[in-house]
């Protein structure tokens, strides 16, 4: 039966949920001095022509007042360290230049990498991504824009699950899925994920 009672990873909807452990285990262990971590770095293009983005830095268990931040682009070695507030546990560092930047174009997905190191803590968490800027061209119809150009998206919805091995998809299956992706020649794909949260957030 489609219930709640009988099937807990039941959605709902059209889709259940898969059960077990299918995505990695991370156990972060934390000194006794320093209670938080970096959860999470992201980056937000403000400016893809000049290479300008902004990088907010979530901090996880009992987050500092502030945090001493270093940033290394590409591999590289880490730059003098910014001092900056934590608040709401998200420290927020403005105008900070990409070297070598690239916008990311279709059929060109320049990418960056860039490590933070949190000098308290000796922390450090390294992210990719790329100067882009989504904007949307006045109309009609109104058109969506990428870095100021104008974009069709031609792709389709993709769930993460395989027949055999469900939402634990392996590097030989994404591979098959991924030259089938190359050979319609798509630019878009909805990733099809599924998530599960409880309690429910508030409203």
């Amino acid at each position: 039966m489609f219930n709640k009672t009988l099937c807990p990873t039941c959605t709902g909807g059209d889709f259940y949920f898969f059960g077990g452990v299918i995505r990695p285990v991370v156990v972060t262990e934390l000194p006794t001095a320093q209670p938080y971590y970096i959860e999470r770095v992201e980056p937000l293009t403000t400016d893809a022509t000049k290479g300008l983005i902004t990088v907010r830095v979530a901090f996880g268990g009992a987050p500092p007042a502030s945090a001493s931040l270093s940033l290394a682009f590409n591999g590289g070695v880490p730059g003098p360290a910014t001092n900056a507030p934590v608040v709401g546990g998200v420290a927020t560092l403005a105008g900070v230049a990409v070297p070598n930047a690239q916008p990311w174009r279709l059929g060109q997905g320049n990418l960056f990498t860039l490590t933070i190191v949190e000098a308290a803590s000796g922390d450090a968490f390294t992210t990719r991504s790329g100067l882009r800027v989504l904007g949307v061209a006045p109309g009609p119809p109104a058109r969506l824009t990428i870095n100021g150009e104008t974009v069709k998206l031609k792709g389709f919805n993709r769930h993460h699950s395989w027949p055999d091995t469900g939402a634990a998809v392996t590097p030989e299956q994404e591979a098959v899925d991924l030259a089938l992706i190359k050979e319609l020649n798509v630019n878009y794909i909805r990733g099809g994920y599924v998530y599960a949260r409880t309690p429910p957030l508030p409203p």
